[in-house]
This record gives structure tokens, sequence and C-alpha cells, in this order.
């Protein structure tokens, strides 16, 4: 929750420096993370963290997911087999789970203004 929207020095300060050289994409700048066992990729857009891919063996529930991260409790907007996402969540545009075959938490990607 605290790096959603944050410039780049903002994150560095919570996540520490990226864990290899940032590259620059079509959309933006994007930076590989390191922090606690998670594994964070950000796109900074406009120069804000805009796109967040989070993969973390620690948040093993999809739907409780949001709560891991900060955010408050809500049911999602969106249920499919591989899928769970809020649009509700202040904020934020999307905030997805990806849930594999077998039920686990694949990952989880966070937009917060651009799609």
């Amino acid at each position: 929750k605290k790096i959603a929207g944050q410039k780049q020095a903002a994150v560095e300060a919570d996540l520490d420096k990226p864990i290899d050289e940032c590259i620059q994409g079509k959309y933006g700048l994007t930076c590989e993370y390191k922090k606690d066992g998670a594994e964070i990729s950000i796109t900074y857009i406009k120069n804000k963290a805009d796109w967040i891919h989070i993969l973390d063996s620690r948040i093993d529930n999809a739907y409780t997911s949001p709560v891991w991260l900060g955010y408050e409790p809500s049911d999602p907007t969106i249920v499919a087999p591989a899928r769970l996402a809020w649009e509700n969540i202040p904020g934020l545009l999307e905030f997805s789970a990806f849930i594999t075959e077998n039920g686990r938490l694949a990952g989880i990607h966070i937009k917060t203004q651009t799609q």
C-alpha cells in the first residue's frame, strides 16, 4: 500500500535499490526489487509506481491478498476461475490476484492510474 503511486525515491526508501538495472520500456521504467522474500516488479509511469506485480509465497489466499498488503477487506468485483479483481479499492484503478489451476495464488498485479 505504501508504494502505490509513489515516486521512485519514496519506493526505494521502503524497498531499497533495485536488484538489477532498471529497463526503460514502452510505458515507462521497470525495476525489480526483493524484500522479505517477496519479488516485486514496478513500472513507473509518469515517474510514479503505477503497475506493480508482486510474488510473495507468504500470501497464500487470493481472497485476502488485499488485506495482506494493507487494504481494507472487501469483496472482489470480478470473480473468474483464474483471477479475482477489485475495482473498488480507494486510490487504485485495479487490484488483481491471479490463481493457478490448483487454487494457489500465482501473483498480484496492481494498477494505480494507467490501464
